[in-house]
């Protein structure tokens, strides 16, 4: 948090990956600093908020808006975040094993990079669904990446931390119909599309449900939203802002 805080200060312009990412840390820096015994600190909050700004990440996303996707005979249900604790996969995982014991028939794409202290969920997935099951692990070839991401068809996200969510972006912008948590950075994505948004996992558990049943689902407004994150739109945004600091 200090480091934080005294690179902010050092700084002439701050950017955040998204509203919510630049929210996160100014709204903390009062409380964070109101520690220590000096005022002189937190006087400087409102300096660091007016030189601060969001910029958001650039994908690239066109070989994926653009491509055709597969077509499945049941929905696919894609996992492709870090296998860590803040994606929250127990919320995910537990919601397909009730959905399965409900007799709905689905399978899952569970892509990712696994570390020696990952969810042990994970494991327990790979028995519990192991006859829905298309691919698990990580994979080191980007076409291949691409190639599970547009044979998926829906992404469930439950994370609890992601200042953007670029797998997310991701699964989107290949034609998955995108669950999202309403809060972090997600509102910020496709926020005039409610129906793609929970409160609480009762809702979560219950789009996901609906959205098995209503398999397919067109889904071409959502990529193309955000298709705002691409690379060819983005670096404009980025040589402009460049430009402006030089």
């Amino acid at each position: 948090g200090w480091i934080n805080y005294t690179s902010c200060l050092a700084a002439d312009q701050i950017l955040f990956n998204s509203e919510f990412h630049q929210s996160a840390l100014i709204s903390a820096l009062p409380s964070f600093l109101g520690q220590f015994p000096t005022h002189e600190f937190t006087s400087q909050v409102a300096a660091i908020r007016d030189k601060a700004g969001v910029l958001h990440i650039g994908v690239e996303l066109d070989s994926l808006i653009n491509a055709t996707r597969s077509s499945n005979d049941v929905p696919v249900i894609l996992w492709n975040h870090r296998w860590e604790f803040d994606k929250n996969p127990e919320t995910f995982f537990d919601a397909l094993f009730q959905l399965k014991s409900e007799g709905l028939l689905f399978k899952v794409i569970i892509v990712g990079r696994q570390y020696k202290r990952s969810p042990q969920i994970f494991e327990t997935a790979r028995q519990v669904l192991s006859e829905e099951i298309i691919h698990y692990g990580y994979v080191k070839s980007a076409a291949r990446y691409r190639q599970l991401l547009l044979q998926s068809d829906i992404i469930p996200v439950t994370s609890h931390q992601d200042f953007f969510g670029i797998s997310a972006i991701e699964g989107i912008a290949a034609g998955c119909f995108p669950i999202l948590p309403n809060r972090l950075a997600f509102p910020e994505h496709l926020g005039s599309y409610t129906e793609c948004y929970y409160n609480d996992d009762t809702e979560y558990i219950g789009m996901l449900r609906a959205a098995i049943k209503n398999y397919p689902t067109d889904c071409a407004q959502y990529r193309r939203e955000v298709g705002k994150y691409d690379w060819q739109v983005m670096s404009t945004k980025y040589d402009a802002f460049l430009s402006l600091v030089n």
